[in-house]
Parts: structure tokens; C-alpha cells; sequence
């Protein structure tokens, strides 16, 4: 399978939950389980059909969230554990969330990368 897949993603394990905009609040709870500068990959209890805008509130390390809107570009079964990972895509352009959440990415890929070396 060819990766086509711009930015190099980031394990990590944090908390999240998403909405989809128009059946706010943000109920749905998800675990972030790798990152990247455009985008997400989460585990959830739901399937998400590909190209549906959801609202992802993102728990940073600092204890602050961060709200971003992104669009669901593909869902998968994980075995038979009655979750699925769904990958996203940010789409948002501008927002003093988005960028928070970009300098945790810079931050975050500087320490993925010193464990690395």
C-alpha cells in the first residue's frame, strides 16, 4: 500500500471528544492516539461516514483544549474491540486554537524526535 501521507504522524495517547457541528454539544468521547501538523488519528466508539465535518476538542498537555474543526477522511474497524480509528484532517484555516495546538505539535515532535535519535 502506497503511505500518501504528507506529514510523518506522532504517537501519542491523549483525550478528545467531537461533535458534529450542527448536534453541538461535543458529547462523543475519543482517545487521540497519533497526530500530525494537518491532522488526527482517534480511536472511537462510532463509525464516522469519510467526509464529515466534526468539531474535536483536544486536551493539551498544559491542561488547556484546543477546538478544531476537521473532516473525517477514512474509518476502520479495529478487530472485533467495538472501536474504530478515524482519521481526520484539520480544515480549518485560522484560529487562536489552531495555533496552540500547532505549537504543541512543534513541541511534542521535538521530544518524539530527541527519544528517537
Amino acid at each position: 500500500m502506497t503511505e500518501r501521507r504528507i506529514y510523518t504522524r506522532t504517537p501519542i495517547e491523549m483525550a478528545a471528544s467531537y461533535g458534529i457541528p450542527d448536534d453541538l454539544p461535543i458529547t462523543e468521547e475519543a482517545t487521540v492516539v497519533n497526530i500530525s501538523s494537518d491532522g488526527f488519528g482517534f480511536f472511537s466508539l462510532n463509525p464516522i461516514s469519510p467526509e464529515t465535518e466534526l468539531i474535536l476538542c483536544v486536551d493539551l498537555d498544559d491542561g488547556e483544549k484546543a477546538t478544531l474543526l476537521v473532516r473525517t477522511k477514512w474509518a476502520k474497524a479495529v478487530g472485533d474491540t467495538g472501536r474504530f480509528i478515524i482519521g481526520v484532517q484539520i480544515i480549518e484555516a485560522e484560529s487562536a486554537d489552531l495555533e496552540r495546538f500547532l505549537e504543541f505539535y512543534a513541541k511534542l515532535t521535538k521530544q518524539h524526535l530527541r527519544k528517537v535519535a
